[in-house]
């Protein structure tokens, strides 16, 4: 088999997960009853458009953990209310950025007003992420448009997680070795013979993914060691519904038979797809 075969097969692991649901998901229940509590008050208030904003640190500068557990409120609250029109955190600061706004001028009630008259949006979704030594805590508030008017003022606890960490850590770490990268397919090729994964558990759907029939793929940067051991993973394409959680936790317990450049084992760096398919 030549090198660039066997790089597409040991490089992208495809699985079909048809297993039995894992306890990942099970850290984010508490967010997701808040969200079910949320979705509850808001049906009584008929809205034709709920916006959720990325959520931010305390200090308003940009958080990563805030940026998933955003896009967790967002996917679980189309859940929980179906009939409600909800937009995408990414997608609603896209949006706004044509317009020249900011997140922080979100905290301007003229603002607010303006963007609900021009997108008939008529609840604003904001929440801050702060990072403790355990757990993040996580605030949510919601605003009535035009005016403002606070609706919905809650907080709820996270626990921390490698994998949430790994959201904003620095990808590769240091290490007292040079480290091979391995981008794709092309270029690095005949850098290195590839890492071969030797003992590869798939990771498993979830409750939640399964009610909604989640299917798709998150993609991580992955450094193996010199030893074939998974040294850090860090996530780059995000499924959502703690299947990304489960995808890492997976990868964390493989175990490869290592790269080599010039017949030595040597670090990698490679790019590992997992694709979740119910069928």
């Amino acid at each position: 088999m030549n090198l660039s075969r066997r790089l597409l097969y040991s490089l992208l692991f495809v699985f079909s997960v048809l297993l039995p649901c894992d306890q990942a998901f099970a850290q984010f229940s508490k967010l997701d009853d808040l969200t079910a509590q949320i979705a509850k008050k808001l049906k009584d208030q008929k809205p034709n458009l709920v916006a959720v904003v990325r959520f931010t640190a305390p200090d308003g500068s940009p958080s990563l953990q805030g940026d998933y557990f955003a896009w967790f409120v967002a996917t679980s609250l189309r859940y929980h209310a179906k009939k409600i029109r909800v937009t995408d955190p990414k997608a609603l600061e896209s949006a706004l950025a044509k317009e020249g706004i900011s997140l922080r001028d979100l905290d301007s009630a003229e603002t607010l007003n303006k963007i609900a008259a021009q997108a008939h949006l008529d609840f604003i979704v904001t929440g801050t992420v702060e990072t403790g030594p355990d757990s993040y805590t996580i605030h949510v508030t919601i605003k009535r448009l035009p005016g403002a008017s606070q609706l919905i003022d809650k907080t709820t606890a996270i626990r921390r997680t490698e994998f949430t960490d790994s959201l904003s850590e620095p990808f590769p770490p240091k290490t007292d070795n040079p480290v091979v990268k391995i981008s794709g397919l092309g270029a690095a090729v005949n850098m290195a013979a590839p890492p071969v994964c030797v003992y590869c558990p798939v990771p498993s759907y979830n409750d939640e993914a399964r009610r909604e029939k989640i299917q798709g793929t998150s993609l991580f940067e992955v450094l193996i060691s010199s030893s074939g051991e998974v040294v850090k993973a860090h996530p780059t394409k995000l499924l959502g519904y703690g299947l990304d959680q489960q995808g890492f936790d997976a990868i964390k317990r493989w175990h490869f038979e290592p790269a080599r450049l010039d017949g030595k084992p040597v670090p990698v760096v490679v790019i590992i797809e997992v694709t979740f398919q119910l069928y």
